[in-house]
């Protein structure tokens, strides 16, 4: 009797697994198409229905007027004005990648990173296993980003890069709000997410966008559009010198579909001088910077 429970529950945890990430890629699949619609009666519901719950800031945006968006997901990814944030050029200066609430900043110590107070999770884990990576991060400097649903949704580069590898890893779609940090052992690593590895004058950078329930796709500037696997091997795309796009700082590198989470890796090489100018948890706005980094060989030549 007791062995037969034992298997009945090993077995619903097996099934458990599989069919919560089944369920969750269908509910993100039919939240693509709902917020790509371009039905004027549809689309302007949602967007009504938005603007019922929360208050995104629409005078810095491209288009001011929240019903001249093709579709929710043009009015939820829309462009700020080219004017609206002016970038501090210097090289020493690491900036925010995207808007929303700063929740971790802090130096990487022995391939550990913290989720939430109390909650570390691996290097290794976030990386999936993947050890020309795990080695080049092991230590160095990290921050993690929480876009909430009236952020503005664009990712942009925190230093001059040259993009050199893009890996896409399937994972769960769990919410990843800073409620569900706080309790949700491993929530980075387990989740879908898409690593971007670029090469910089302070040494290597990583600007891993995770996805999270009901965010459809995510997208980069390099290889367009990218739609949630849940399931399936892990894809890593090499970008030869000769042919790799180069962003500077500040520049837009992607979108959300929805909200999620930025984290970004900073190789210790240049980094164990680094201080943490803006230590979270706390508000920021992409171009804030949030490290000052000691001055690189490369900026003397």
């Amino acid at each position: 009797m007791i062995l037969a429970q034992s298997l009945l529950k090993r077995c619903a945890t097996a099934i458990q697994g599989p069919l919560e990430r089944w369920i969750q890629l269908r509910l993100t699949a039919l939240a693509y198409q709902l917020s790509h619609c371009q039905w004027p009666w549809l689309k302007n519901r949602l967007i009504v229905f938005f603007l019922s719950h929360w208050t995104p800031d629409l005078q810095s945006a491209e288009k001011s007027d929240p019903f001249a968006y093709a579709s929710f997901n043009a009015f939820f990814t829309r462009a700020l004005q080219a004017t609206a944030r002016p970038i501090p050029q210097t090289s020493g200066n690491v900036l925010a990648p995207a808007d929303g609430t700063l929740t971790q900043c802090h130096l990487i110590e022995d391939g550990q990173l913290i989720q939430a107070k109390g909650l570390t999770y691996t290097l290794k884990a976030l990386l999936a296993n993947e050890p020309a990576l795990i080695q080049r991060f092991n230590t160095g400097l990290t921050s993690t980003t929480y876009l909430a649903p009236t952020d503005y949704h664009r990712v942009h580069m925190p230093l001059t890069g040259t993009l050199s590898s893009m890996t896409h890893v399937p994972g769960t779609l769990f919410s990843v709000n800073t409620d569900k940090a706080e309790i949700c052992p491993n929530l980075f690593a387990r989740n879908e997410r898409l690593i971007c590895i670029f090469e910089t004058a302070h040494g290597p950078l990583a600007v891993i966008m995770v996805g999270a329930l009901l965010v459809a796709s995510i997208e980069t500037v390099w290889g367009g559009l990218i739609r949630p696997a849940g399931f399936g091997k892990i894809i890593t795309t090499h970008y030869p010198q000769q042919q790799a796009p180069t962003l500077k700082q500040g520049a837009l590198m992607g979108w959300f579909h929805f909200g999620s989470t930025v984290i970004t890796l900073l190789n210790a090489a240049t980094t164990p001088n680094a201080t943490l100018t803006q230590p979270g948890p706390h508000n920021i706005q992409y171009g804030i910077p949030i490290a000052q980094l000691k001055r690189s060989p490369h900026d003397s030549k």
